[in-house]
């Protein structure tokens, strides 16, 4: 299947716990991060400081930036989801974040950063148990790029209704750019006057 990095916990009798993800440059048609539960567990994932570049338009394959499926407390933070597409911002798969069994449980998706112009930014199965924070989503040519428990398109404003997600879009819509300094030759570092700068929350007590 061509994912970049995958963990399946190997059927009835196996189990893939305690992994860290991190620090990471994937650019991948296909998945950047899959954890499959397949009837053992997989439990216990931090995936972060990671730049997940999915490239979906260009071979009209590819699925999500980080697929989970039966993942129990999954920690994702700090991370850069991009959907490139011949240098330009584009899809990214099916999701940049896909969580795709309602058995996921205790989830935690903080100071993301989400660039994105079709596709969804987040396909949440979730049914309790989960947490969004300060996560910037910037999708300027479609506003409802949430799919939130079933396939139904949800824009950013029923997207936090749904979730409670706080933080950056209190203040700011998904058509705010980011203002990295080189999109077409993917350089991602911010610029100066990026509202992303200083802009995430302090997580060094959990890290």
């Amino acid at each position: 299947h061509a994912d970049s990095i995958g963990f399946i916990d190997g059927g009835a009798s196996g189990d893939v716990d305690y992994g860290w993800i991190y620090g990471n440059i994937i650019d991948n048609y296909i998945e950047g991060i899959a954890l499959y539960e397949t009837g053992g567990g997989i439990s216990n994932w931090v995936i972060h400081s990671n730049v997940i570049i999915s490239r979906r338009g260009e071979t009209a394959k590819g699925d999500v930036g980080i697929s989970a499926k039966g993942t129990n407390n999954l920690h994702i933070y700090n991370n850069l989801f991009v959907g490139y597409e011949y240098g330009n911002i584009g899809p990214v798969g099916t999701s940049a974040l896909g969580l795709l069994k309602v058995t996921n449980t205790n989830l935690s998706v903080k100071n993301n950063l989400f660039m994105l112009n079709r596709g969804n930014n987040i396909k949440h199965y979730l049914a309790n148990n989960y947490q969004y924070e300060n996560n910037h989503y910037y999708n300027p040519s479609v506003q409802a790029s949430f799919l939130f428990i079933n396939d139904i398109p949800r824009t950013l404003s029923e997207w936090k209704t749904l979730t409670g997600e706080t933080g950056f879009h209190d203040t700011y819509d998904s058509n705010v750019n980011p203002l990295v300094k080189d999109f077409s030759k993917l350089n991602f570092r911010l610029t100066q006057n990026s509202p992303d700068v200083d802009a995430g929350i302090d997580l060094s007590a959990y890290f």
